[in-house]
């Protein structure tokens, strides 16, 4: 389907951005991503307890360039927000990263 302002994504969705398209995400734990063009990127997980701020986020990347700013579940473990590529996994504690597939 087409993306558009207000979607729901579900655990398991991929993303998948055209050759001159950008996407902009933004969680409710406040996370962000930044999808650059030609990208390709699944929601593995996405389990967030707006009480407690504690869940779990792990999102793949398997081609493209992704922008991430982590959100509250950045904060709640050490390994609470993951992002994964064909080579690395990498644990998001509340920074600001770009992570390049090609």
């Amino acid at each position: 389907i087409v993306a558009a302002p207000g979607i729901v994504l579900e655990k398991g969705d991929v993303i998948i951005t055209p050759p001159k398209a950008r996407m902009g995400i933004t969680f409710i734990d406040n996370a962000r991503l930044a999808i650059g063009p030609n990208s390709r990127v699944v929601i593995r997980a996405f389990d967030f307890d707006d009480t407690t701020h504690k869940g779990s986020f792990v999102a793949e990347v398997t081609k493209g360039q992704v922008g991430i700013i982590g959100g509250q579940i950045s904060k709640s473990g050490k390994t609470a927000m993951q992002v994964r590529t064909p080579k690395s996994v990498f644990a998001v504690r509340g920074a600001r990263i770009v992570v390049t597939v090609k």
